[in-house]
């Protein structure tokens, strides 16, 4: 949505994304996919050197170097060295490679480098400066083209009080606190019926989860969706 705005804008520009990137097509720019693994092994140094040489060329054409997702900030950062360089940050997940022995230094160096740290929320601001000392932040939420969340689909409820969350299940997407608030108000609504629609790959969270269920008896009112259209 961010790239697209910014094309329709007039802005030209590429990107950079995972070689298993399902991605054919960014409205708007021009995709190259040549990084390698963000989450197993981009980090180690040959990677990330790797990653440097494949896309410096591609970047030297650049005013702006914009680290749209945070473990990439080391190499955006490289990238936009006398440029300007911005990183985006989301949630929890922008602090989750600071605790690390070397990823940590460099995440929170890149984070220190960047003309502007971008943060999608208050919360994930606070999470931020709890790990390193920066002036450089400011709280952008996400926008939405309301205009392309619109249906004419009719979506029928049961009539019984219905909460939804829609989530990969993970424990910082805090579904057991959910669960618990559940707990919490079922004496006043008892028909209520939440459901939780995300993916199921964290196994062990996923059994706490329902174990959670379990132990508050809410097999009624919890109902647990993945894979729906």
């Amino acid at each position: 949505g961010l790239i697209g705005a910014l094309a329709k804008k007039g802005c030209q520009g590429v990107v950079l994304t995972e070689v298993t990137s399902k991605n054919k097509k960014i409205a708007g720019f021009e995709n190259k996919k040549i990084l390698r693994s963000l989450r197993n092994d981009f980090l180690k140094p040959v990677f990330l050197q790797y990653d440097y040489e494949r896309a410096k060329r591609l970047a030297g054409k650049c005013q702006i170097i914009h680290a749209l997702v945070e473990p990439y900030a080391p190499l955006a950062a490289r990238l936009g060295k006398g440029k300007n360089f911005f990183v985006t940050t989301h949630g929890t997940y922008a602090t989750l490679l600071f605790d690390q022995p070397l990823v940590g230094r460099m995440v929170k160096k890149s984070f220190k480098q960047a003309a502007k740290i971008f943060c999608v929320s208050r919360f994930t601001q606070q999470e931020i400066l709890k790990k390193i000392e920066a002036s450089n932040n400011i709280v952008i939420p996400n926008g939405v083209n309301f205009e392309s969340w619109q249906t004419d689909k009719k979506i029928k409820l049961s009539g019984r009080k219905t909460i939804l969350s829609v989530g990969a299940l993970k424990p910082r997407k805090g579904y057991h606190v959910a669960i618990e608030a559940v707990a919490r108000v079922k004496p006043r609504y008892r028909d209520l019926q939440y459901y939780i629609v995300g993916e199921q790959k964290n196994q062990a969270y996923f059994e706490q989860l329902k174990q959670l269920v379990q132990d508050y008896q809410l097999k009624d009112n919890v109902i647990f969706l993945e894979n729906i259209p």
